[in-house]
Parts: structure tokens; sequence; C-alpha cells
């Protein structure tokens, strides 16, 4: 019989990630969702410092800023509907007091900066090559704030203007880490408002980038999750209702390849008996107090404490707590 799908040819990346090591994600909604995933599993991840950024140009001036300890100023913020909020931030930071959103994001930074420095592993996204600039600031910003279209002007990056300053970035990160390792993917999530032909050159254009990149720094991989979906995962069945996003299977069928290549057999074995724990959590009982479920709570806390004494850096406080709280 004839097979009726792509498949993608396995390939051999040079890195492992496992539960040793500190990984910090950057880019856009779909990096939520990996990082998501990776905290799930109780693999220390943190997850864009600024908050969703969508194009290579922001995202590297975003860990830039956190590197050079950059001193945030009036002319980085812009107020609307009495707020305040960061060009150089996702919509989720905001404050009524300019003095004190601005030591927010002093402080955020630090703390960024403090975490990167002990980063093992960065996983980049990149969403688009679009890129809008406030024209009174020229601020390449990571997001417009729902304030007036004519406000800004929409670019375009080319994989020069990737490459260049990025790879600045990157030697930033291997001067604070030496070791450090980089994942790059796009996202495979299409930006349909920009058209549809205009997100088919973009998309080009941020693989063009990642290719000199991952040229230039061995320490570099590509993981093909934007491959996946459109050459794998061909149908409409695995997008959401807006027929743009992944749906949930396609998500766990990107994360079980991320999985299977990134990490060995023995994390693999050790995800295993985590999600069998977050399984059992997640099950919710029509009667606490029968003994087949107390007796349930029992062998769940069970296996987390054998986890524990293996691996006692797991953490595991929530889950303790929350099972806790159902014995009588």
């Amino acid at each position: 019989m004839s097979d009726f799908r792509t498949t993608l040819p396995p390939f051999q990346p040079n890195l492992q990630l496992d539960h040793q090591q500190n990984v910090v994600c950057f880019g856009s909604c779909f990096a939520e969702h990996m990082a998501k995933r990776l905290q799930d599993i109780k693999i220390n991840c943190i997850l864009n410092p600024f908050g969703i950024q969508y194009n290579p140009l922001n995202i590297g001036h975003c860990i830039d800023m956190i590197l050079n300890d950059y001193n945030f100023e009036n002319r980085d913020m812009v107020q609307r509907e009495g707020r305040w909020f960061s060009l150089w931030h996702h919509s989720i930071f905001s404050d009524q007091d300019p003095a004190i959103f601005k030591e927010q994001l002093q402080m955020s930074a630090r703390e960024a900066k403090q975490k990167i420095a002990q980063t093992d592993v960065f996983i980049f996204t990149f969403g688009t090559a679009y890129y809008y600039q406030h024209k009174q600031t020229e601020i390449a910003v990571a997001n417009c704030h729902k304030l007036p279209k004519d406000q800004f002007e929409k670019k375009r990056l080319s994989p020069e203007e990737i490459v260049a300053p990025f790879s600045n970035t990157l030697q930033n990160l291997l001067h604070v880490n030496p070791n450090a390792k980089f994942i790059f993917t796009v996202s495979p999530i299409r930006h349909a408002k920009d058209g549809l032909l205009e997100n088919t050159r973009s998309k080009a254009i941020l693989h063009l980038g990642i290719e000199a990149l991952c040229g230039q720094f061995s320490q570099a991989i590509y993981f093909p999750s934007y491959e996946i979906m459109m050459d794998d995962l061909r149908d409409y069945r695995f997008y959401t209702s807006d027929m743009l996003h992944p749906s949930t299977t396609a998500i766990d069928y990107i994360w079980e390849h991320f999985t299977a290549h990134l990490f060995s057999d023995i994390t693999r074995d050790l995800i295993r008996r985590i999600e069998s724990v977050q399984l059992a959590i997640q099950h919710r009982p029509f009667h606490v107090e029968d003994e087949s479920h107390q007796k349930f709570i029992r062998s769940t806390l069970n296996k987390i404490e054998s986890l524990q004494k293996e691996f006692p850096a797991l953490p595991f406080d929530d889950e303790q707590g929350q099972l806790e709280g159902q014995l009588l």
C-alpha cells in the first residue's frame, strides 16, 4: 500500500537535553507551547523575559538589552487608556505609574540576566520576518499595543539583516557561557494577516537566516517544527478553528519528534515517569473520600517520593501539596 503522507528523515543533533540543564525559550507563541512542555516534565525552563517576540530583530534586541544592562527611559514607553506600555515588551507588561513601571522593567531585566548566565540551552522560535517601527522613536517594537496604525511603519527583514545582528547576540551569549547550545526553529503558525504569499516569503527569509547562523556556529542546530507541520501534518484536521494555529494534536506530534531526537533514552524514561505522575494529578474523582481514591493518592505520592530520592532537584512541591490536601 502507498504511504499517503510525507515523513521527514531523522536528523542527528549534536546536543541532547536533560534535567541537569537550564533552558531559556525566546520567540513567538509557539515558543510558549514548547516551554510549557519542558516545564511540565520538570526541566528548568524560563520563557520570554520580555514577553512574546515574533521576529529575530526583537528577540536579539531583547537579549542584548538584558546582557548590556540597558537603562529604560521614557522614550521606551507609550501610554494608552491610562496605562503605560513598553515598546520593547509584550502587552502583559504595563502599569498606571510610569516610574513604577520603569523600575519593574529594570528589575525584570536584571533577574533575566542572572538566569541567562546559568543557561545551558537557548531555544529560538522565529515567527515572522516582518516588524513594525515606531515612527516617533524609530524603535522596532515588540508590540504595537493597539496604538493607531499611522504611528508605525511596517518593514521586512532581509536574511542579512537577521544574520549580522543575531550573530553578535550569539557571540555575547557565548561570552557569558562558552558551553551554551542553540536550537533554532521556525514557527509553524502562518501569519495570514500579512497575506499568504507574504507569509511564505517571510518564512523563507527566516529559513535562510537560520541556515546561515547554523553554518556560522557549530553550537547551533535547526529543529524542523515548521516542516513537520507543513509537510508531515498536511491536513486541516491538525489546525485549530482559525485554520492557522496548530491543534493540540499537532503540538503533541511535534513534541514527540522533539523528545525523540533531543532526549536520551534515560531522559525519555524519566519523562515517562514524570508524565505518569502529572496524569494522575489531573484525575478528578467523583468522591474524594472513597477508599479507592485515597489509595490512588497515596500511590501517587509514593511515586513522587521515589522520583525525588533518585532526582532530588526535581520540583514536586505543588503536586505534593495538591495531593496531600485530598488525604483524609
